[in-house]
């Protein structure tokens, strides 16, 4: 088990002019010389954790008149905090490179001050980038910093750094004793707040050994002495952390409750990042107790709050609960969407264990949508990051996911490899957690025997005391038995307060012997045997063996050569391997599997990790010790795997055939569905052509129509000899205007056929050109309008912008764009026409928007078909548009969008991909 680490403990230790109240912003500005940078440092003491950005930005600004050179300790100091505040938005290489400057300064001028508040800096952000080494390293030299012998509260911060080392990289015995010397520090100092906060982390190992009840116990004694010592951050803080484990625990109800508490203390005070915390939690909280709606309301609170203050690594957090609500609700592309924003904000931060996090759930999107090898990429890596980060249970999460998604997708040996992986390092995390929770309570009781040595030979020494006191006493009495009854009185209550003494030291022996109770139960709970050899008695120690009968469970002399009389034939040779392996000095330690004989002569299967304890002067070992862990379960479960394995590849043949049935039949469903879809869209294109072409031949058919009649009449009238010259002129008249008509409807129907030809882009637009975007909008312009409309129209010509492109249909689209804003777009104000362009990595994003009446909603989904149009009883065919969209599709290769203007009017945008 992994959890969060919580590095709390970058505590800048101030020189002694820093302890005053933190200045405000005004107060540093107004100030001058050596009193702005003092002033600035402890302003920045406080703020560059708050608001790193503000922080930076105020450090940029004042720095060209700041006396840095005259004043270089602070100015170093200064570099701390802008190496604080550059951590806190992502920028880790430009944070170590000043701390790095700060150290190489502290060294060479001997500023031990300097040295260690930067040590302490450089390990926590090590820490943060799974950088372990490096952090140990730096740990290590931070602790040989501090006199040991003369306790401090930066030597215990130095104890709680190492400790937080050790829990990253899972050495949590380790991490358990450095955190028993921070508290025994603090203890030293009479630091009740200390003392409390590191009961707390003690907790925190504890939970990351899986044992939840003694983090309970901590946790909960931790935020007992919060309520009494600590400060309200403190005690939110604490009262979050006693949730996390609630949670872990299952209990939903009492995470809830307490992460309440904790937001409620962090509101009152003003402490927006631990808000933001509160909300993830709570928002967490209530999706695993099922509460979805109440989760997102949460959450929706966390985003807000963390875009407020600009940390995107709170929001990657927020991002991975919500992707999460929308998986439960199989809102799958709203998931992707969601939890690719997290990916990203956790990829720029290089949090291993939080790019293994989103990994696993991006898996689990992509295998919902059928992307099957998506799926696998995806948690292929998350295993990497996970291994990297040291993070277990993503790192099973990610082979579990990959075993089922194998066996489901026909690859069973994958499958199989995946499920070994996942139970093997499984058994190794549980045997190793059993070995460090063993190892934290032998330090534990390592620890108690020498508090209770120490306190036992204070005792004995107020025991001899007491009993010199009595014998002088009872000499006094011999001497001066005459006395008055004044000294008499006073030997009795000597003799009374003896005797509590007495009966002081008896209680202390009685609570020995309870702790060593104590210290076997606990071994018993942990199911482990635990084994101790004295090689120069030969005396084998055995605790907790019953289940293991088979094996002596008193003190035995036995050697390596006599374990024939448990230990299977086969192993005794392996067996004797390793133990000889230690006493030669070979190696220091071992671990292997073997089968032992029962009290019923059956064999076990267990599992034995031994290592050399003590060794003499000359470095022979003379004593080992080491764990045996019953893991006959395992063993039976891999051998029905093997079985269920081979009845599982059967049946998915099966459901194979049956699957490629039915695939046939979608197909050829799919296939008449297509083309059932070609056939209506061949019929609305045809319905539209003979729509807009029957109208203007109609018009032309009933003008010849009226010619034809008008000349009947003329001819008649002529040869009859009643036409008159009146009768001329009219009829001239009206057959003028009827060509006219007709020439008017044959070059609207032409017009129509020229439109149809647009619509067909294809082959049209071969050559490409440079031009400049500016000069290619004013020309598209004053192609769309004349200069009676210019007078009205406000245009705004994008930035300079130089193009390689398809220049004349560029010029088309903009052309036609222009002219649906003139006809559509027109408002009784200035009308504004906008051309914008943003250039991204590979393309250039190109908007046109408006001022005018816009496009409805209702509309937009259709304002690209062919022959749609609002204005059809202007004349308008309804293709402008759709020729743009078929421009933009084929020619440009890129999408158009439709939607409302920042003006109040239509906007619509393209990408323009740049050629090489």
């Amino acid at each position: 088990m992994r959890i969060p680490l919580v590095f709390g403990v970058l505590i800048l230790i101030s020189v002694s002019g820093y302890c005053r109240a933190v200045p405000t912003v005004q107060e540093v500005h107004n100030a001058k010389g050596v009193t702005q940078l003092q002033l600035l440092n402890q302003y920045l003491a406080q703020q560059s954790t708050v608001d790193a950005r503000a922080a930076l930005e105020l450090i940029e600004l004042l720095s060209p008149n700041l006396p840095l050179d005259q004043h270089p300790a602070l100015w170093q100091r200064l570099k701390l905090h802008k190496a604080q505040a550059s951590k806190f938005i992502g920028h880790n290489e430009i944070a170590l490179s000043l701390l790095n400057e700060v150290l190489a300064f502290a060294r060479q001028h001997a500023n031990t001050d300097l040295l260690r508040t930067a040590l302490q800096m450089r390990a926590v952000m090590y820490l943060e980038r799974s950088m372990y080494p490096q952090a140990r390293l730096d740990a290590q030299t931070l602790l040989e910093k501090y006199p040991s012998r003369q306790p401090s509260k930066g030597l215990a911060e130095a104890h709680i750094i190492m400790a937080d080392v050790h829990h990253a990289s899972n050495e949590f015995a380790s991490a358990f004793g450095q955190l028993l010397a921070a508290l025994a520090v603090y203890e030293a100092l009479g630091d009740k707040v200390g003392q409390v906060k590191t009961k707390g982390r003690i907790g925190s190992v504890y939970r990351a050994t899986g044992d939840l009840d003694n983090a309970l116990m901590y946790q909960l004694e931790s935020l007992e002495g919060m309520h009494t010592f600590g400060s309200e951050k403190s005690l939110a803080i604490s009262y979050n952390n006693t949730g996390i484990i609630y949670k872990d625990l299952g209990r939903y109800d009492k995470a809830i409750e307490m992460h309440k508490q904790s937001l409620a203390l962090k509101s009152s005070i003003g402490y927006e990042r631990g808000m933001v915390y509160s909300y993830n939690n709570l928002g967490e909280s209530h999706r695993l107790n099922g509460d979805l709606e109440q989760a997102r309301d949460y959450l929706n609170k966390a985003l807000t709050l963390a875009t407020k203050l600009n940390n995107r690594m709170l929001k990657g957090s927020t991002y991975l609960y919500l992707g999460r609500i929308a998986i439960t609700e199989e809102r799958l592309e709203d998931a992707y969407v969601i939890l690719s924003k997290a990916l990203d904000i956790y990829r720029a931060r290089k949090s291993a264990g939080r790019i293994a996090e989103g990994l696993v759930e991006l898996g689990r999107v992509v295998e919902r949508l059928g992307q099957t090898d998506r799926a696998i990429s995806y948690w292929a890596e998350a295993v990497e990051q996970a291994r990297k980060a040291q993070k277990n249970i993503v790192l099973f999460s990610a082979y579990d996911h990959l075993s089922v998604l194998y066996a489901r997708t026909g690859r069973y040996q994958d499958a199989y490899v995946m499920l070994t992986r996942l139970q093997k390092e499984r058994g190794e995390l549980f045997d190793l957690q059993s070995q460090q929770r063993i190892e934290m309570l032998v330090i534990q009781n390592q620890v108690s025997e020498t508090k209770r040595d120490l306190k036992f030979v204070r005792q004995q020494a107020e025991l001899t005391q007491a009993t010199l006191n009595n014998k002088i006493a009872n000499r006094n009495l011999l001497v001066i038995s005459v006395v008055t009854g004044l000294l008499l009185a006073w030997f009795v209550y000597r003799r009374r307060v003896h005797r509590r003494e007495l009966k002081l030291v008896t209680d202390a022996h009685q609570k020995i012997e309870e702790k060593e109770q104590k210290l076997s139960l606990a071994l018993w709970g942990s199911g482990d045997v635990l084994w101790d050899w004295d090689l120069a008695s030969g005396l084998i120690t055995r605790e907790n063996a019953e289940s293991m009968a088979g094996i002596p469970q008193q003190s035995v002399n036995s050697g390596a050569r006599h374990f024939g009389d448990y230990v299977f034939g086969d192993d005794q040779v392996r067996l004797a391997s390793e133990i000889d392996a230690l006493l030669n000095n070979e190696q220091d330690a071992f671990a292997i599997s073997y089968r032992v004989r029962t009290s019923d002569n059956e064999w076990l299967w267990v599992h034995d990790k031994g290592k050399v304890v003590a060794r003499d002067e000359c470095g022979k070992p003379t004593r080992l010790s080491g764990i045996q862990h019953d893991i006959t379960l395992l063993k039976q479960q891999e051998a029905d795997l093997l079985v269920l394995n081979s009845e599982l590849e059967t049946l998915v043949k099966k459901r194979t055939q049956a699957l490629e049935s039915t695939l046939a039949e979608l197909r050829e469903t799919q296939t008449n569905l297509v083309e059932a879809e070609k056939m209506v869209a061949l019929g609305a294109v045809v319905a539209g052509i003979a729509h807009e072409i029957n109208t203007p031949l109609g018009t032309a058919i009933m003008a010849s129509s009226n010619i034809e009649v008008q000349l009947h009449s003329l001819g008649t009238n002529a040869r009859s000899g009643s036409l008159t010259r009146e009768g001329l002129f009219e009829g001239l008249d009206t057959l003028t205007e009827s060509v006219q008509l007709t020439q008017s409807a044959l070059q609207r129907t032409g017009g129509l056929v020229e439109q149809f030809k647009k619509v067909a882009v294809k082959g049209r637009f071969e050559q490409r050109g440079t031009c400049q975007l500016c000069e290619l909008v004013s020309t598209a312009f004053n192609l769309a309008c004349d200069s009676e409309q210019r007078r009205g129209v406000e245009l705004i010509l994008p930035e300079p912008v130089t193009l390689f492109t398809y220049i004349d249909a560029l010029l088309q689209v903009l052309e036609i764009l222009f002219i649906n804003t003139l006809q559509h777009g027109t408002t009784q104000q200035s009308l504004i026409l906008k051309v914008s362009a943003i250039r991204t990595e590979d393309a250039i994003q190109l908007c046109v928007e408006d001022n005018g009446h816009g496009v409805v909603a209702a509309d937009r989904q259709k304002i690209f078909d062919p022959f749609y149009t609002t204005a059809r009883h202007k004349g308008n065919v309804g293709l402008g548009l759709h020729i743009v969209y078929n421009l933009v599709t084929h020619v440009f290769k890129s999408e158009i969008q439709c939607e409302q203007s920042s003006f109040g009017g239509a906007k619509f945008s393209f990408q323009l991909r740049e050629y090489d």
